[in-house]
């Protein structure tokens, strides 16, 4: 059982309370429920003032590289100005992201083994039958 197994018990609770659905419906409710989870998550961490903050200013810092006729040094400046920008926007996303996609990754683990094919025990018997295919 690794660390993406601990909520299980939870989701094997749940699952069988909604053991009368077909299992389509099942796995359907808990990829719905693993995506809004993923994005209250986003939502709860994420710093959006500070993110809305730096979109606006990459957005004028690229508008500003897109109508400069300067020289490159101050093209230079620019570019510096956006990149920087970029790599805050991404350094202020990428926890948050991360965070937010572990309902998702402990429902696909859970969700691996409980709708997977079932091997029978070792000690049971199976009945086959084969049909025949000439008849003499």
């Amino acid at each position: 059982m690794g660390i993406f197994d601990l909520p299980a018990p939870v989701f094997y609770f749940l699952d069988d309370k909604l053991s009368f659905l077909p299992d389509f419906i099942r796995l359907f409710s808990w990829g719905v429920l693993a995506g809004v989870l993923g994005i209250v998550f986003y939502a709860l961490i994420s710093p959006q003032n500070t993110i809305s903050r730096v979109k606006g200013a990459l957005r004028e810092a690229q508008g500003q590289l897109a109508a400069s006729d300067e020289s490159f040094g101050e093209l230079w400046q620019l570019i510096k100005t956006t990149l920087t920008l970029s790599l805050k926007h991404l350094g202020l996303v990428f926890v948050p992201a991360l965070v937010s996609s572990l309902p998702i990754i402990c429902i696909l683990a859970w969700a691996s083994n409980q709708f997977s094919y079932h091997f029978p025990e070792p000690v049971s018997y199976t009945h086959l039958t084969l049909p025949t295919i000439y008849s003499v």
